[in-house]
C-alpha cells in the first residue's frame, strides 16, 4: 500500500483541508453502464477480494461478480484498469478490458489478456504479447466483509482524473454508505462528486462505488457518472476507490484518510 500511494503522489501535489463535514446523502448517483459482469460461481470464490502487485506498485480489486478494477504500474506508466474475470480449474479468462493511461487525457485502449491463478495466493495476467501485466498476490484482509457503518466519518481525499489536474477533496461518508466529495481550489469549490458506496458481498472487504460529479472544475465534465471497486484499509484508516465512466474515457484514482467517525 504504501508504494502504491506513492505512484499517485509523483503525479499530484497533495493539499489538505481541514474543515468541517457536510451532511452525507444516502441515495447512489447514476452513472453510466459498465460492462456486465459475467456469472458463475468459479469467478466469485477464486477471485474475489483484493490483490497487490507483487512488486508493490499495483492493486486489483475484484468484486463478487468478478469485476475487477485496479492500478498498475510498469516502466513509468500508470494504468486504471477495468474489465470482468472469470476463473475455472486455474485459468483465468479476462474479458472486456478497458486500460487507460492516468497521465494521458482520452487514452483508453482495449486489452486482450490471459491468465492463471492459485486460490487466496496469486493470480497473474498477462497481454497477448505475453508481457507480464499482473503478477499479484492476494491480500488475505479482504477474505471478511465490510461494516459501512464502521466507515462513516470525514475523509481528507485526494483524486487523481485522467490526466489532468488534482483537486482537494473533502469528503463525508454516511452510515449507510452514502458519500459526499466538495473539491476545493485556491478557497473556492470547484468539483462536486456525490454518490454511494455499498457492500459487494457479505464475505468480502471490497465495495461497489457509484459517483456522479457536477462543477465546471472538474476533473470531468458536468455530469459524467463513474462507477469502480473500493477498499477500506483499517489498519491504516484509508479508503481506497478505482473507478471509470461507462465508456472508459473518464478514470479516477481516489485515496481518502478518515480524520474523524
Amino acid at each position: 500500500m504504501r508504494h502504491l500511494r506513492a505512484v499517485l503522489g509523483a503525479w499530484a501535489l497533495i493539499g489538505l483541508v481541514a474543515c468541517g463535514g457536510n451532511g452525507a446523502i444516502d441515495g447512489a448517483a447514476a452513472p453510466d453502464s459498465p460492462p456486465a459482469p459475467s456469472t458463475g460461481a468459479a469467478s466469485v470464490h477464486a477471485l474475489a477480494g483484493a490483490w497487490t502487485d507483487s512488486r508493490g506498485d499495483g492493486q486489483l480489486f475484484v468484486a463478487a461478480d468478478g469485476q475487477a478494477y485496479g492500478l498498475l504500474s510498469d516502466s513509468g506508466t500508470n494504468r486504471l484498469l477495468r474489465g470482468t474475470l472469470t476463473a475455472q480449474h486455474g485459468l483465468v479468462s479476462p474479458s472486456g478490458f478497458d486500460a487507460v493511461d492516468m497521465g494521458v487525457p482520452d487514452s483508453r485502449q482495449r486489452w486482450s489478456l490471459t491468465g492463471s491463478y492459485q486460490p487466496q495466493s496469486q493470480l497473474l495476467l498477462a497481454s497477448d504479447s505475453g508481457a507480464p501485466v499482473v503478477s499479484a498476490v492476494y491480500d488475505a484482509r479482504s477474505a471478511h466483509g465490510a461494516d459501512l457503518a464502521a466507515l462513516a466519518g470525514t475523509y481528507e481525499v485526494t483524486l487523481y482524473g485522467n490526466g489532468r489536474p488534482t483537486i482537494t477533496y473533502l469528503a463525508t461518508l454516511g452510515d449507510s454508505g452514502g458519500i459526499d466529495l466538495a473539491g476545493w481550489q485556491d478557497g473556492q469549490e470547484q468539483c462536486r462528486f456525490r454518490g454511494a458506496l455499498t457492500a459487494a458481498s457479505p464475505a468480502v472487504n471490497i465495495l461497489n462505488a457509484r459517483l456522479l460529479a457536477s462543477g465546471a472544475g472538474c476533473q470531468f465534465p458536468d455530469g459524467t457518472g463513474i462507477q469502480g471497486l473500493a477498499q477500506y484499509d483499517a489498519d491504516h484508516a484509508l479508503l481506497v476507490l478505482f473507478g471509470m465512466s461507462g465508456s472508459g474515457d473518464g478514470a479516477l484514482v481516489l485515496y481518502a484518510n478518515r480524520i474523524r467517525a
